[in-house]
C-alpha cells in the first residue's frame, strides 16, 4: 500500500491549529494502522463518500477525505462538514464540464452521431 499527501490536504493542515494538528495526525495514523493490520479503530468514522472518496473523522469538527483506487491512499482535504461538502460539490460540477466539454468535442468530430440536439443541457448543473 502507498501514501500520497495532496498539495490541497497540505495546504488545509497548515491552516489548523497545533491541537487540530494532532488531532488529523492520529486519524491518519489510525487509518494506516488499519490498512496495514486490519483492526480499524472504533473512533476512526470511516465512511465512503462517493465513488474513489472516503472520509475520517479527526474529532467532532474535523473530516479528511481521502480517495483510495489501485492500492494507493491519496489524503486530499482536511475540512468540517461544510467545507467536505463545497470540495464534493465542485468535484462533481468540474466532472459534469470536463464530460460535455468531451460530449462537445465527440459531436464536432462526427457529426454524423446519433445524440440528440439537447444532450449536454441535460447535463446541467442547476445552481441554488
Amino acid at each position: 500500500m502507498k501514501y500520497e499527501y495532496k498539495a490541497s490536504f497540505d495546504k488545509t493542515f497548515k491552516k489548523l491549529g497545533r491541537e487540530r494538528q494532532q488531532g488529523v495526525k492520529k486519524a491518519v495514523s489510525a487509518l494506516i494502522d488499519f490498512f496495514e493490520s486490519g483492526e480499524k479503530a472504533s473512533d476512526l468514522g470511516l465512511k465512503q463518500l462517493r465513488g474513489d472518496f472516503w472520509e475520517i473523522r479527526s474529532g467532532i469538527r474535523d473530516r479528511i477525505i481521502f480517495a483510495f483506487n489501485d492500492n494507493v491512499v491519496r489524503f486530499v482535504i482536511i475540512g468540517n462538514h461544510d467545507e467536505i461538502r463545497k470540495f464534493l460539490k465542485n468535484l462533481l460540477r468540474m466532472a459534469l464540464f470536463a464530460f460535455q466539454y468531451i460530449a462537445r468535442l465527440f459531436r464536432s468530430l462526427t457529426p454524423d452521431l446519433l445524440l440528440p440536439a439537447r444532450f449536454d443541457s441535460r447535463l446541467s448543473i442547476s445552481e441554488k
